[in-house]
């Protein structure tokens, strides 16, 4: 199994920044309720991604209140061998989610 890391701080509360994270996942994965192994909402979200009909990886979230924001760290553990996946791109996507669901802003 490989096992890579990325972590960045996302200047938001931890209850925004894990709405973001629940959207982005639904929407960029389709991850359902039958998709997640672990949830300790709002600090830690486990899911897996299903390849050619199996699960073949997971996606570990954690997130730490770190003042007015929100360290966020991504775990990705793979079965398959392979390339090092962009987990600082996908931080980003989440990064760009979080703004439609900071307080009093509505989507239109």
């Amino acid at each position: 199994m490989q096992t890579f890391t990325a972590q960045t701080s996302i200047a938001a509360g931890r209850s925004v920044v894990w709405c973001a994270l629940l959207a982005l996942v639904r929407d960029t994965w389709d991850v359902t309720d039958d998709d997640v192994v672990a949830s300790d909402a709002p600090a830690r979200l486990v899911h897996g991604i299903v390849l050619d009909g199996e699960t073949s990886c997971w996606l570990t979230w954690e997130l730490a209140p770190d003042g007015a924001a929100t360290t966020v760290r991504l775990v990705h553990d793979e079965l398959v061998e392979g390339p090092a996946p962009d987990l600082d791109g996908v931080l980003e996507m989440l990064r760009a989610t979080v703004p439609a669901h900071l307080p009093g802003v509505r989507e239109g």
